[in-house]
């Protein structure tokens, strides 16, 4: 704007603009769980939400389930994948069709048919978990048969307490359709409705309320006073953690009434009520358990490693630590080599953690154990370029799996990930986890392969990371190496996780520089912007050196002409000691050791 007369015009010009701190130490794995969502990632903060969201470890998943709940001995964020099973399908109410059901997505386009067929309610799990889940739901017609019924049958629930005492009050009329009826006098189009644990395979405990949803609306335009949607249909699909909505149960029709999921503005004027449920068998009132869900066979590698492209989107999951667990699907690294080349290397902004082991059976103590290591390694590296990505450790851990009463043993990729993440949180990404001071080991009672000097010198070369038993620490990481045999400095993996934070601090920022001209200013701007991140990046001694080029040598006029912009940054990571060499000197004691340090 420009004034025509005196006054005064406020301009703000924002030049504050920094590089951002990124998010480092988060977690992901996918898996072939028992239960919870299908091909959707899931963000758990522990093991105990590990079980709640994707149940109890069994014998066919026990090596990526605990690979996770190892990790949470160390951090507390994973996002994590439950793989789809071949032939797994949903629970149903009616018990004429079941209907497979991965996700919201696949909710979102099932057809009428299948809905129809699927009855009035399917479980949000896929598999057998749903099987047992029983749905009640009652309006103003149905209270009296339902209150009867509960009352009579109080003593199937835990406390013998009748369902009708879990509602403060019998459904009518919202205070919505009120206000839209005004004097038309619509009404009953309030429902109330219970999840219920039928057969205790949910909570242990038969009849137990899984959740309870008051004074619903038959409206599909009702919301509450907050603006929030009491339609039953929405509250149940973006609220319930155990139903998705099919079909509204039968109700009555007649010349009065206003249909199931219609809105509030569908009222003539006329003495009009919804549509009540209309339920002439014996208890009168909807109620229906949910049958039919089937497990399905095991994942096969690729149902696995489509689980695993659910976290290939690094603009929509901001994951740094991917661990491959110790799958016995597929050949010989072949799931770990997919998530080095294809996940990992294709985001460029995490490692993949990987342990070695045959068909997902430990490689123990031998004479031929550093080969077979040293040749899953070389299955899973096929490109060495690629590798600097990866991360190996050496084999796995013995532990005891309470849930299972049995002792097992487990891939160490998840404890390797834990590092990782605790090192971020102590100190910083581009500081080495491994060694006495930052490579300690949880829950270990011992490893199957616990490679001594010989074999270490074999392994760590190969670009293998040797995890002991130290007499005098305990178990510990004694190795910081990348899966790359290639001599450079991302063969170590505290450099390799520093330029993953330098590229993706630095070019989140230079985002804002898009659009903008390629001039002095600009590319002053933007080296003004970088250089006090890299200074403090040096200041925690991620490096020794840097130096930022941007200015006309490198974005002469062909390069503004093609509208493009360069910056080179010019750094010197800090190397982490991997040897240390200490020299005894013996001297006769007349010598004075100026003398000795001389020669």
């Amino acid at each position: 704007m420009t004034l025509l007369s005196p006054g005064i015009e406020i301009i703000e010009k924002d030049f504050s603009t920094i590089v951002p701190n990124v998010a480092t130490g988060v977690g992901g794995i996918a898996g072939r769980f028992s239960k919870g969502p299908i091909n959707t990632p899931v963000l758990i903060s522990s093991e105990d939400e590990l079980v709640s969201v994707f149940g109890e470890p069994t014998d066919l998943n026990a090596n990526e389930w605990h690979t996770a709940a190892e990790f949470f001995k160390y951090t507390n964020a994973c996002w994590v994948v439950r793989s789809a099973n071949s032939g797994v399908a949903n629970a149903v109410t009616s018990g004429v069709s079941s209907v497979t059901i991965l996700n919201r997505d696949e909710y979102d386009a099932i057809t009428n048919t299948q809905r129809n067929n699927a009855g009035e309610f399917i479980s949000k799990e896929p598999g057998t978990n749903g099987n047992g889940t029983g749905i009640i739901v009652v309006d103003a017609s149905t209270w009296t048969a339902f209150s009867a019924w509960s009352s009579t049958n109080a003593g199937l629930f835990p406390n013998s307490k009748p369902l009708s005492d879990y509602f403060n009050v019998l459904p009518g009329t919202s205070s919505y359709v009120q206000g839209k009826a005004q004097d038309l006098t619509a009404k009953n189009d309030e429902v109330h409705i219970l999840v219920i644990d039928v057969n205790g395979h949910i909570t242990g405990v038969p009849y137990t309320i899984l959740e309870k949803y008051e004074g619903l609306s038959k409206a599909s335009d009702a919301v509450n006073y907050q603006g929030l949607s009491i339609y039953y249909v929405n509250v149940l699909n973006e609220g319930s953690s155990y139903v998705w909505w099919s079909k509204h149960p039968t109700a009555t029709t007649g010349g009065n009434d206003i249909a199931i999921g219609s809105t509030a503005f569908d009222v003539a004027p006329t003495n009009k009520t919804f549509a009540q449920i209309n339920i002439v068998a014996s208890p009168n009132f909807y109620t229906a358990t949910m049958e039919g869900g089937v497990q399905g066979t095991p994942s096969t590698i690729s149902e696995v490693q489509t689980a695993y492209d659910k976290l290939k989107n690094k603009d929509l999951y901001d994951v740094n630590l991917f661990m491959c667990g110790a799958f016995s699907v597929g050949s010989v690294g072949q799931l770990e080599q997919y998530v080095i080349e294809n996940i990992v290397n294709y985001r460029k902004d995490a490692v993949g953690f990987v342990s070695p082991h045959t068909n997902g059976a430990p490689i123990k103590d031998g004479t031929s154990a550093n080969t077979t290591v040293a040749a899953f390694k070389t299955s899973v590296a096929l490109n060495d370029t690629d590798a600097s990505y990866g991360f190996m450790d050496s084999g796995m851990k013995y532990v005891y799996d309470r849930y299972n009463k049995k002792y097992r043993y487990i891939p160490l990729n998840g404890d390797m990930a834990g590092l990782a993440a605790r090192t971020d949180s102590t100190n910083d990404p581009w500081w080495s986890f491994g060694g006495f001071n930052r490579g300690g080991i949880k829950n270990v009672i011992k490893f199957a392969y616990n490679p001594d000097q010989t074999d270490r010198d074999y392994l760590y070369p190969k670009g293998i990371n040797p995890v002991i038993m130290d007499a005098s620490a305990g178990p510990v990481l004694f190795g910081d190496r990348t899966m790359t045999s290639k001599p450079s400095a991302f063969d170590r993996i505290n450099v390799r996780r520093l330029f993953i934070v330098l590229e993706k601090s630095i070019s989140l920022a230079a985002k804002y520089s898009l659009f903008e001209f390629n001039d002095n200013f600009t590319r002053a701007q933007f080296k003004n912007m970088i250089e006090p991140f890299l200074r403090g990046v040096q200041g925690r001694r991620g490096i020794t050196e840097f130096l930022v080029k941007c200015d006309a040598s490198n974005n002469p006029g062909d390069v503004i002409d093609r509208n493009q912009f360069v910056a080179s940054i010019y750094v010197k990571p800090a190397k982490s000691i991997n040897f240390i060499t200490l020299e005894f000197v013996a001297t006769r004691s007349d010598v004075a050791f100026s003398t000795v340090i001389g020669r």
